[in-house]
């Protein structure tokens, strides 16, 4: 008996998708398509001002550049590139040049369960890509924007959004396999270090522990680190708690407290004081800024 495919919940195969749209954004429950030109990407007071996303994100620049930070490394993506964003992943604007025109979905649950094996090991990724490429990439674009636009049933924007993520996936893992040929073992091991710090920062800020992960020595790793990145280990672990601290004050109303506890400060305190010796400021002062 052939295996039936797992979907997302849909409870009627032709129900329509409950659809908005709001200036270059049209929105739905499965996928959002974005369609931005220039500096309507982010308003001024978005840039420096990290967010995490719960979907994934795949967007082509048309035209200009952006470097963003995501997953505490940078990302930058100009014309003729794709951009993946892996679900969870922290995105920090940080330059967006006048004439940047980006398009692209993000798809809040991937359209069926065979896919999640497609899924890319990376958290992120940004590619070139050849012309025909690009423009295949676009053209399933529009079809999804198209299609919310007309009122289509739920089922087939969901196929077209599972196959522009098949196609995107697949450039990107051809795109991994080149870069990972030419890329040196200590780089690879670099790399594994960030993802591993991504998931792990909370809970785990100790070089050792990750050495141990890494299956490395924690003098190998310690000088590694600032050898390749120009960054120490205790400077990556500051800076990922900055983030979500950054990320905690503006999108939560937790208090101070509380957000101390959630990154596992000894004291509130002591978190203030790490706060203001990275940004200047007190974590109430950075929130009235926002």
């Amino acid at each position: 008996m052939k295996e039936e495919i797992s979907h997302i919940s849909l409870s009627e195969i032709d129900r329509r998708l409950d659809v908005s749209k709001k200036g270059n954004v049209i929105f739905s429950e499965l996928v959002s398509v974005i369609r931005s030109r220039g500096s309507s990407t982010y308003s001024a007071e978005e840039i420096d001002r990290p967010y995490r996303i719960d979907g994934t994100r795949l967007v082509i620049a048309s035209s200009g550049e952006a470097l963003y930070g995501v997953n505490l490394t940078d990302c930058r993506i100009a014309k003729g590139m794709m951009l993946y964003i892996a679900p969870g992943s922290v995105i920090n604007p940080v330059e967006i040049s006048e004439d940047f025109d980006v398009e692209g979905v993000l798809v809040n649950e991937l359209p069926f369960g065979d896919l999640t094996a497609a899924v890319p090991e990376c958290g992120e990724a940004a590619i070139p890509l050849t012309g025909a490429e690009f423009s295949r990439l676009e053209g399933m674009i529009s079809l999804i924007w198209d299609s919310l636009s007309e009122g289509a049933g739920a089922e087939t924007v969901k196929y077209l959004s599972a196959a522009l993520l098949q196609e995107g996936f697949s450039l990107i893992r051809m795109a991994k396999a080149d870069v990972a040929a030419s890329k040196s073992s200590s780089r690879n091991l670099l790399e594994e270090f960030r993802h591993l710090l991504n998931r792990h920062f909370l809970e785990q800020r100790t070089l050792s522990f990750y050495a141990d992960e890494l299956c490395v020595s924690s003098g190998y790793l310690c000088a590694l680190i600032p050898r390749l990145s120009g960054r120490s280990f205790r400077d990556w672990v500051n800076d990922a708690l900055l983030q979500e601290a950054k990320i905690q004050l503006r999108s939560t109303k937790k208090t101070v407290t509380e957000i101390s506890d959630y990154l596992s400060f000894a004291t509130s305190s002591q978190f203030c004081r790490f706060f203001k010796r990275m940004t200047a400021l007190s974590p109430k002062e950075y929130r009235a800024s926002i």
